[in-house]
């Protein structure tokens, strides 16, 4: 228990360094190009991991290959509004705003007449309440914090919208391939159907020029698949109430070394909202 719960803490701290050095990918090679050569080099990790882990790959049945193409769908729309929102805004407010879909998910589920409990609804209440505050704050200005353009509030939301599409989905394909096999292979498939895309409007990904371009374009993909790993490999040693909780302390981690690390400076406001959101999630995680 203790171990799996250990895991979870590190897939937290993996995932919150991938969000803080996300900025550095974009801004070297573009929304695109950075979250690609990130995805190639984090997916490269993961799939190592997994054939030391789980073992060979193993082709998805017919029914994880359908819940496969729409966690790639969500993906494009989840990653590509991360790596858009976290290069022009704050991580300290975008990334409570992203992490708002897993109390989304709780908010849709209720409203389809399940019982979610009584902590999930408060939990979802705070994250809500948390991101109409940064929402409003970063909207009023405020003079003296670090304000988010409505670019990146856009993006912000549309890659809580495509998670709360993704995770779901990723959890059916896991139960075909494997939990750390399911991230290569719908990275895989995400990048399958955003190249032709991307090169129908002349926007194909360009290489990396030189190392330190490189290290800073890996970097958070690096950090973003070794969080799934830790994750992964804490359920397998434990159960999601003891996992989940401890991987989604993420957001505040992420809040604080926005603040102290990138030296953002938030409104009262903003951090009013970022602390309820960013305890809103660990309470829907715990629920």
């Amino acid at each position: 228990m203790a171990w799996g719960v250990v895991c979870g803490l590190a897939a937290a701290v993996a995932w919150s360094a991938a969000n803080v050095t996300i900025r550095g990918a974009p801004a070297r090679l573009g929304t695109a190009g950075g979250l690609f050569w990130a995805q190639f080099a984090g997916g490269t990790v993961a799939a190592l991991a997994a054939l030391l882990v789980e073992g060979l790959p193993t082709l998805p049945g017919a029914r994880a290959a359908a819940f496969l193409a729409v966690a790639a769908v969500g993906a494009v729309l989840a990653y590509g509004g991360l790596f858009a929102a976290l290069h022009r805004g704050p991580v300290a407010v975008c990334a409570p705003i992203i992490s708002a879909w897993s109390a989304v998910s709780v908010a849709i589920a209720w409203a389809l007449g399940e019982d979610p409990g009584t902590t999930a609804l408060v939990a979802t209440a705070l994250v809500l309440a948390g991101n109409v505050l940064l929402t409003r704050s970063s909207a009023a200005g405020g003079g003296s914090g670090t304000q988010p353009s409505r670019r990146a509030l856009l993006a912000a939301l549309a890659s809580a919208a495509g998670f709360g599409v993704m995770v779901p989905a990723v959890d059916v394909v896991a139960g075909d391939v494997g939990r750390i096999w399911a991230v290569p292979w719908i990275w895989a498939t995400q990048w399958a159907l955003a190249l032709p895309l991307l090169r129908l409007f002349g926007r194909v990904p360009r290489l990396p020029r030189g190392r330190t371009e490189l290290a800073r374009v890996a970097l958070p993909g690096i950090c973003e698949a070794t969080g799934f790993v830790a994750a992964s490999i804490g359920l397998g040693l434990a159960p999601l109430a003891a996992v989940a909780p401890a991987s989604s302390l993420s957001t505040g981690i992420t809040v604080i070394l926005g603040v102290v690390v990138l030296r953002e400076r938030l409104t009262l406001l903003a951090s009013l909202g970022a602390a309820a959101a960013s305890t809103g999630i660990v309470l829907v995680a715990a629920a």
